[in-house]
């Protein structure tokens, strides 16, 4: 049989897994993208919640306590951030790949 001839069927299941492999990286891309809406979006929850907490504390008059608060939210936020920020540069190195 000659080498050079190709198989049908072969070529089927390639072109089958190929869309496949595509649909996978569609959802990977929108899997990436809801998580990274999903952090920005507790990223800024916590800091409107973080300003009504400094408000409360300054109107107490703890003004050392509102700031700590208002530092370590700012800081968890930062982290959140960076969080959103490695998951699209994840969805980048993906599409990079290809």
């Amino acid at each position: 049989m000659d080498k050079q001839q190709s198989n049908p069927v072969r070529k089927k299941y390639v072109r089958s897994s190929g869309k496949n492999i595509n649909r996978l990286e569609h959802a990977e891309h929108y899997i990436y993208l809801a998580a990274g809406y999903i952090l920005v979006f507790a990223a800024a929850g916590l800091l409107v919640a973080a300003l009504f907490e400094m408000a409360g504390s300054i109107m107490e008059g703890k003004y050392t306590t509102a700031m700590v608060h208002l530092l370590d939210r700012v800081l968890l936020a930062l982290i959140i951030f960076l969080l959103a920020l490695s998951m699209r540069l994840l969805g980048d190195c993906s599409k990079s790949n290809e």
